[in-house]
């Protein structure tokens, strides 16, 4: 299911007309009721690669969200960014809380070098990196919080960069020069990934996975909306941070990416975002999987990217051309282990 969403997200998307017309025939057949345009036949869900059809997969796509709900379709991809994020938080409400141990979140991050260019049999090209971090934080502070990563290599950023790095003889170690305004220096580096690592975390010691906020401070808030909107200004306030709708923006997108939050915080943090002036629904983004979803951002905050199908995170990403993969994001009883990706 997964890679036929990627598929129709990849294809120029459907007309409006075309868009409506479909979840019109979807909510009927939700509903129980036959369409009007085609008297006595069954309804079949085709693939077929009409615009129609695409964007009667689209809305199915979108999740089933609603589908207990009858004539009531899920908004997709071209919807609002109030509309996706208040069906996230129906989505997010009816979601089982999780339990365990340690409470753990899993990154990928893919960054490009564009101030670093690899050199090797005469070819220049620039690349990116990617790597893994994660953190276990306990339910009991006796267990310790325990921070892993692991550098997975670089790789050459674009079609044009990988097609001058395969003219090299594709060579897994290259030279790289940075370009400074000191001056030029050059470094090795390695498409292979290495080994990771774990290491025990100091009390008091700053997770900078996390950004601004302790993910447990954060699932403390209040679970109803207008509680939570009005704690979130308090603690922009309080922690000397301007109360804005900037401020507000960060602080919920980082409570749900990285906070063990109940169900029901999940979906007032959700309907808090859906009433910030100026979020929008900023089209198809990746992740550093290259995952495609719905990007919900705000100017100066970066998006998160929601998967179409069930609006859970597939990651987060900004304008410098970082983009994030959630990899987990998870109650478990496992012990820590340090990060094996290849």
């Amino acid at each position: 299911m997964d890679d036929m969403i990627r598929t129709l997200l990849s294809e120029p998307p459907p007309s409006t007309e075309a868009t409506n017309d479909a979840r019109r025939r979807l909510t009927d057949e939700i509903a129980g009721r036959r369409s009007a345009w085609s008297p006595g036949r069954t309804w079949r869900w085709s693939l077929a690669g009409t615009a129609v059809a695409a964007a009667v997969a689209v809305v199915i796509a979108a999740g089933n969200l609603g589908a207990n709900t009858p004539g009531v379709a899920p908004p997709g991809p071209e919807a609002t960014a109030p509309e996706l994020l208040l069906a996230a938080a129906q989505q997010a409400a009816a979601t089982p809380a999780g339990s365990g141990r340690y409470w753990r979140v899993q990154i990928l991050t893919k960054t490009s070098g564009a101030d670093a260019h690899g050199r090797a049999g005469g070819e220049t090209f620039d690349f990116g990196r990617r790597g893994v971090e994660e953190v276990w934080q306990p339910k009991n502070p006796a267990d310790g919080t325990w921070a892993g990563s692991q550098n997975l290599g670089v790789f050459p950023w674009s079609a044009q960069d990988r097609a001058a790095w395969e003219r090299a003889g594709s060579p897994t170690e290259f030279e790289v020069f940075l370009e400074r305004p000191t001056g030029v220096r050059t470094v090795t580096l390695s498409t292979k990934p290495k080994a990771g690592r774990l290491e025990r975390v100091e009390p008091g010691y700053r997770i900078e996975v996390f950004n601004l906020y302790d993910p447990f401070e954060l699932a403390k808030l209040p679970a109803d909306p207008d509680a939570l909107q009005a704690a979130a200004l308090d603690k922009l306030k309080k922690d000397g941070r301007e109360p804005g709708n900037l401020g507000v923006y960060v602080m919920m997108t980082e409570l749900l990416k990285f906070a063990p939050a109940t169900p029901e915080l999940r979906s007032a943090a959700f309907t808090v975002l859906s009433r910030v002036p100026g979020v929008q629904n900023v089209g198809i983004r990746e992740d550093a999987m290259g995952r495609r979803g719905i990007g919900i951002g705000y100017l100066g905050g970066g998006w998160i990217i929601l998967n179409p199908r069930d609006y859970t995170f597939l990651g987060f990403g900004s304008e410098d051309h970082a983009a994030k993969s959630m990899l987990k994001a998870e109650w478990t009883d496992a012990e820590p282990v340090a990060p094996a990706l290849s």
